[in-house]
């Protein structure tokens, strides 16, 4: 098991939409691609199975009046969630390529306020997952996403998730930790005013994965959103990122927006 950085630069879909940047600005196409595509082709290198070996974490979700929201664009909902992404090797987190990736979807409709999040200087607020109100669901183990058991397990979503109960999963929006600040210092500086930090709770920590109970090194970026909770757009057709003194309202709360959250790293199972 190896911890690996994530190249920030080759993920386009994930920076912010900040004026001027015509590279890796998030455009209304990036947000309504289906990342469940149970049409996408094959991988493995010829292998009957979809051989996976790269573990992603992220979460996406509306906010407006003091809850977790469905957010709408071009029409499209964009459902909350705490997602697991499951890829093949060099996949790098290319959500664009969905053929190369499988995803575990734990929905957040019935999430609940975390305390813990209030008692984190670090954090401006947090959810937990419901899993009895809202059970996750997955494209892996179907047809041309069909995982190794002997890796994964016969049900990976019993793997993942169904194991450690409610409350174990959560998401959390705050400060962003030194190590994020440093890498988009370095990799994307033009962004930095508008990268919001948090945490991920994954369950006991994954047990034989070494992945933490609660990854840290987590990024945002949150997007203005109307009142009847639709992504703004603006001329150029780009989300209208919000800074993080902007989000940071107080109160346990966080401004009203659509927030694309991942982890900075991920996990490589060789």
């Amino acid at each position: 098991m190896t911890l690996r950085l994530v190249k920030l630069l080759a993920l386009g879909a994930a920076l912010c939409a900040c004026e001027g940047d015509t590279t890796d600005s998030l455009s209304t196409k990036d947000l309504t691609d289906t990342d469940v595509n149970p049409t996408a082709g094959t991988g493995g290198g010829g292998s009957r199975f979809f051989d996976a070996t790269e573990i992603h974490f992220s979460s996406s979700f509306g906010y407006a009046k003091a809850d977790i929201v469905t957010a709408e664009l071009d029409k499209t909902p964009l459902p909350p969630s705490i997602d697991i992404s499951l890829g093949l090797q060099g996949w790098g987190g290319n959500f664009s390529a969905v053929g190369d990736y499988c995803t575990i979807v734990m929905p957040l409709d019935s999430a609940t306020d975390r305390l813990g999040a209030k008692t984190d200087p670090r954090l401006y607020y947090g959810v937990d997952y419901n899993d009895l109100k809202d059970p996750p669901f997955t494209n892996c183990h179907t047809e041309n996403y069909e995982l190794n058991p002997n890796r994964w397990g016969t049900d990976v979503v019993a793997s993942f998730v169904d194991n450690y109960g409610s409350g174990t999963y959560h998401v959390n929006v705050g400060e962003p930790s030194s190590f994020v600040r440093d890498v988009f210092k370095s990799y994307a500086p033009k962004d930095l005013e508008f990268v919001i930090g948090g945490a991920l709770g994954v369950g006991a920590g994954l047990p034989g994965l070494k992945v933490p109970g609660q990854i840290d090194d987590f990024y945002c970026f949150s997007y203005q959103m109307d009142v009847t909770n639709t992504v703004v757009v603006d001329k150029a057709g780009l989300l209208v990122p919000q800074t993080l003194d902007e989000v940071n309202v107080g109160d346990g709360q966080i401004a009203s927006g659509y927030y694309s959250c991942r982890s900075l790293v991920f996990w490589s199972i060789q």
